[in-house]
């Protein structure tokens, strides 16, 4: 299951969190340093990120991929909408409040548990998140705090995010990528986004009084119905959707390929496609799995080719390809 190597890394990164916010406690470091390494997360970190899980040759699944989590996006901020304004009539609701149901500061998690758990070529499909995320929160976001100035379209446009997804679809849909020496050195970059998004938390939360932190009891209520009731309610919507679990359906249909199921050439084209699959997702598996992948893909799952970049590099240098082998381990997992 996938929920342990989750656990395992949502511990790491929370164990950053603490050892800053000790650092900041025992005056070492100052909470005001999060300022600077907001910036630089925001500025070069989060875009380096981004641009990065671009960096690879376009396909009908990664076509597809994009436009799911996309609308999905975009379906969940309605969500969250409509749930703060229920808020806003059934509880009273600040405009502070209303905003922290809708708009979460995920990105700077998500992007490290994505590429973590799932691998750096998962980072693309967080792309239609950001891109989604970052034009209603720079358009209606800022008007729920500020209602007599007008929407800036240049802010939405030079979001750092936002040019970043925008260069990065550029560079997928023109199959212009960069050369591999400047590749390595974003992916170097762009590992740094778990940590160092975690190293600012603390630092935050280092710099506040423990007493203040519950001060405000209404927080609570917001933080349960935010992170409990409304993300339920989407992981709900999501797994009755039948979006989830698409790739260990991929990978059993691969074996089931393996084992003579749907024939050959175009009868097994057909007979794919009849049952709602895609022929190249599962081809690919077909190819991987022939070729030992499923060994390579365990070893991996046991951490015996590490993470992040270093793991593209050691199955590169095995003679393996990092986006099969990834796909196959997604499988196992799901």
């Amino acid at each position: 299951m996938i929920t342990i190597p989750l656990i395992q890394k949502i511990t790491e990164l929370f164990l950053i969190l603490f050892a800053t916010a000790a650092l900041v406690k025992t005056g070492v470091f100052k909470a005001d340093y999060s300022k600077v390494l907001s910036r630089i997360s925001l500025y070069f970190v989060t875009p380096c990120v981004i641009f990065n899980s671009f960096q690879k040759e376009l396909t009908p699944e990664i076509q597809q991929g994009l436009l799911m989590t996309t609308a999905l996006a975009f379906g969940f901020q309605l969500l969250f909408f409509l749930f703060a304004a229920i808020l806003r009539r059934v509880w009273k609701a600040t405009d502070v409040e209303q905003a922290s149901v809708v708009f979460t500061n995920a990105g700077n998690l998500i992007i490290p548990l994505v590429g973590y758990v799932l691998g750096e070529e998962w980072v693309i499909y967080v792309s239609g998140y950001i891109l989604v995320y970052n034009v209603l929160f720079w358009t209606v976001g800022i008007r729920m705090f500020d209602r007599q100035n007008a929407l800036s379209i240049k802010k939405v446009l030079l979001n750092p995010n936002i040019l970043a997804v925008l260069a990065g679809l550029v560079s997928l849909f023109t199959g212009l990528h960069l050369p591999e020496a400047v590749s390595i050195a974003f992916a170097d970059v762009a590992s740094m986004i778990g940590p160092l998004a975690m190293m600012i938390t603390g630092m935050i939360v280092g710099g506040m009084k423990f007493r203040d932190m519950f001060a405000n009891r209404r927080v609570f209520g917001i933080i349960l119905f935010r992170m409990v009731i409304a993300s339920g309610i989407a992981a709900v919507a999501a797994a009755l959707s039948g979006i989830a679990g698409g790739m260990s359906r991929d990978l059993a249909a691969a074996y089931d390929v393996m084992a003579g199921k749907y024939g050959n050439g175009e009868e097994r084209k057909q007979k794919l496609a009849a049952a709602g699959y895609d022929y190249w997702t599962v081809q690919n598996l077909v190819n991987g799995l022939a070729k030992g992948y499923d060994k390579v893909a365990r070893d991996v799952i046991n951490g015996r080719y590490g993470n992040d970049q270093y793991r593209i590099n050691s199955l590169r240098a095995a003679g393996y390809d990092p986006a099969l082998v990834q796909a196959i381990v997604n499988g196992m997992l799901a």
